[in-house]
Protein backbone atom coordinates (compact mmCIF):
# COMPACT_ATOMS: atom_id res chain seq x y z
CA UNK A 1 0.00 0.00 0.00
CA UNK A 2 1.01 3.36 -0.24
CA UNK A 3 -0.41 7.20 -0.79
CA UNK A 4 -0.94 8.29 -4.43
CA UNK A 5 0.61 11.26 -4.75
CA UNK A 6 -1.07 13.72 -7.89
CA UNK A 7 -3.56 10.89 -7.76
CA UNK A 8 -1.46 8.93 -10.06
CA UNK A 9 -2.16 4.95 -9.69
CA UNK A 10 0.98 3.05 -10.32
CA UNK A 11 0.80 0.98 -13.53
CA UNK A 12 -0.08 -2.46 -13.48
CA UNK A 13 -1.40 -2.27 -10.17
CA UNK A 14 -5.27 -3.34 -8.96
CA UNK A 15 -5.64 -2.32 -5.42
CA UNK A 16 -8.48 -0.60 -4.37
CA UNK A 17 -8.19 2.91 -4.20
CA UNK A 18 -9.54 5.32 -0.76
CA UNK A 19 -9.82 9.24 -1.33
CA UNK A 20 -9.64 11.02 2.03
CA UNK A 21 -9.84 14.51 2.93
CA UNK A 22 -8.63 14.46 6.47
CA UNK A 23 -6.53 17.45 8.53
CA UNK A 24 -4.97 15.28 11.15
CA UNK A 25 -1.90 12.88 9.68
CA UNK A 26 -2.59 9.81 12.26
CA UNK A 27 -5.74 9.29 11.50
CA UNK A 28 -4.24 8.36 7.70
CA UNK A 29 -1.71 6.49 9.46
CA UNK A 30 -4.31 4.48 11.41
CA UNK A 31 -5.78 3.57 7.84
CA UNK A 32 -2.47 2.48 6.12
CA UNK A 33 -1.68 0.56 9.35
CA UNK A 34 -5.10 -1.31 9.08
CA UNK A 35 -5.72 -1.49 5.14
CA UNK A 36 -2.02 -2.15 3.61
CA UNK A 37 -3.82 -3.59 0.92
CA UNK A 38 -5.11 -0.20 -0.75
CA UNK A 39 -3.75 2.76 -1.89
CA UNK A 40 -4.92 6.09 0.22
CA UNK A 41 -5.23 9.62 -1.47
CA UNK A 42 -4.87 11.82 1.00
CA UNK A 43 -6.24 15.73 0.95
CA UNK A 44 -6.24 18.34 3.30
CA UNK A 45 -8.10 20.91 1.37
CA UNK A 46 -11.54 20.47 -0.12
CA UNK A 47 -10.22 21.84 -3.74
CA UNK A 48 -7.97 19.25 -3.63
CA UNK A 49 -9.93 16.83 -2.57
CA UNK A 50 -12.66 17.22 -5.54
CA UNK A 51 -9.63 17.37 -8.06
CA UNK A 52 -8.54 14.20 -6.87
CA UNK A 53 -11.72 12.09 -6.37
CA UNK A 54 -12.75 13.08 -9.91
CA UNK A 55 -8.88 11.96 -11.26
CA UNK A 56 -9.52 8.82 -9.50
CA UNK A 57 -13.12 8.15 -10.47
CA UNK A 58 -12.07 7.71 -14.42
CA UNK A 59 -9.54 5.34 -13.64
CA UNK A 60 -12.37 2.86 -12.13
CA UNK A 61 -10.71 2.02 -9.07
CA UNK A 62 -12.05 4.57 -6.57
CA UNK A 63 -13.58 2.44 -4.14
CA UNK A 64 -14.17 5.09 -1.23
CA UNK A 65 -14.42 8.75 -0.29
CA UNK A 66 -13.32 9.06 3.48
CA UNK A 67 -14.86 12.83 4.72
CA UNK A 68 -13.83 14.52 7.78
CA UNK A 69 -15.77 17.83 8.71
CA UNK A 70 -12.74 20.17 10.58
CA UNK A 71 -10.16 20.72 8.53
CA UNK A 72 -7.96 23.26 10.23
CA UNK A 73 -5.88 20.68 12.64
CA UNK A 74 -2.68 22.68 14.22
CA UNK A 75 -1.07 20.25 16.04
CA UNK A 76 0.52 22.59 18.38
CA UNK A 77 -2.89 23.72 19.56
CA UNK A 78 -3.81 20.30 20.38
CA UNK A 79 -1.45 19.54 22.18
CA UNK A 80 -2.10 22.31 24.26
CA UNK A 81 -5.90 21.20 24.46
CA UNK A 82 -6.64 24.73 22.73
CA UNK A 83 -8.99 24.92 19.64
CA UNK A 84 -8.35 27.78 17.33
CA UNK A 85 -10.52 30.17 15.81
CA UNK A 86 -9.94 28.72 12.40
CA UNK A 87 -9.97 24.71 13.46
CA UNK A 88 -12.92 23.79 11.28
CA UNK A 89 -11.53 25.62 7.85
CA UNK A 90 -8.84 24.13 5.72
CA UNK A 91 -6.29 26.75 4.28
CA UNK A 92 -9.27 28.09 1.89
CA UNK A 93 -11.22 28.62 4.05
CA UNK A 94 -13.80 25.27 3.40
CA UNK A 95 -14.73 22.44 5.80
CA UNK A 96 -16.04 19.30 4.93
CA UNK A 97 -19.72 20.39 4.41
CA UNK A 98 -18.06 22.53 1.45
CA UNK A 99 -16.41 18.81 0.16
CA UNK A 100 -20.06 17.18 0.26
CA UNK A 101 -21.50 20.16 -1.69
CA UNK A 102 -18.58 20.28 -5.02
CA UNK A 103 -17.30 16.81 -5.12
CA UNK A 104 -18.48 14.98 -8.14
CA UNK A 105 -21.43 12.26 -7.61
CA UNK A 106 -19.83 9.14 -8.41
CA UNK A 107 -23.14 7.10 -6.74
CA UNK A 108 -22.19 4.03 -6.47
CA UNK A 109 -18.87 5.15 -4.71
CA UNK A 110 -19.08 4.14 -0.34
CA UNK A 111 -18.61 7.33 1.28
CA UNK A 112 -17.97 7.52 5.51
CA UNK A 113 -17.91 10.97 7.16
CA UNK A 114 -16.25 9.73 9.78
CA UNK A 115 -15.94 13.38 11.69
CA UNK A 116 -16.84 13.92 15.33
CA UNK A 117 -18.94 16.97 14.69
CA UNK A 118 -22.31 16.08 16.01
CA UNK A 119 -23.85 19.50 14.71
CA UNK A 120 -22.67 18.80 11.02
CA UNK A 121 -22.51 15.46 10.40
CA UNK A 122 -25.96 14.86 9.86
CA UNK A 123 -26.18 17.81 7.37
CA UNK A 124 -22.79 16.27 5.32
CA UNK A 125 -24.66 12.99 5.47
CA UNK A 126 -28.11 14.44 3.64
CA UNK A 127 -26.15 16.45 1.23
CA UNK A 128 -24.29 13.22 0.00
CA UNK A 129 -27.41 11.18 -0.32
CA UNK A 130 -29.31 14.25 -1.39
CA UNK A 131 -26.86 14.78 -4.55
CA UNK A 132 -27.36 11.02 -5.18
CA UNK A 133 -24.56 9.33 -3.18
CA UNK A 134 -26.33 5.85 -2.30
CA UNK A 135 -23.67 4.47 0.04
CA UNK A 136 -23.25 6.69 2.52
CA UNK A 137 -22.53 6.31 6.04
CA UNK A 138 -21.44 8.00 9.22
CA UNK A 139 -19.33 6.83 12.23
CA UNK A 140 -16.83 9.52 14.26
CA UNK A 141 -13.47 7.06 13.86
CA UNK A 142 -12.12 8.08 17.05
CA UNK A 143 -14.61 6.90 19.26
CA UNK A 144 -15.74 3.83 17.44
CA UNK A 145 -12.75 2.78 15.54
CA UNK A 146 -13.89 -0.86 14.86
CA UNK A 147 -17.34 -0.10 13.20
CA UNK A 148 -14.97 1.99 10.75
CA UNK A 149 -12.99 -0.80 10.08
CA UNK A 150 -15.90 -2.48 9.45
CA UNK A 151 -17.48 -0.36 7.06
CA UNK A 152 -14.30 0.14 5.18
CA UNK A 153 -13.77 -3.22 4.81
CA UNK A 154 -17.41 -3.65 3.72
CA UNK A 155 -16.59 -0.86 1.08
CA UNK A 156 -13.24 -2.14 -0.26
CA UNK A 157 -14.45 -6.07 -0.52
Amino acid sequence: MSRLLNSLIPKGDMLPVIAILEDIPFRIEWVERHFPDVHVAWSTTVSDFCASVDALSLTGRLQMIILDHDLGCNPLDMAMGRQSASAFLDRNGEDGMDACRDVGVHATVAVLVWSGNAEKVPLMVKTLKDRGFQHVGNCPVDQYPDKVKSFIKNAIG
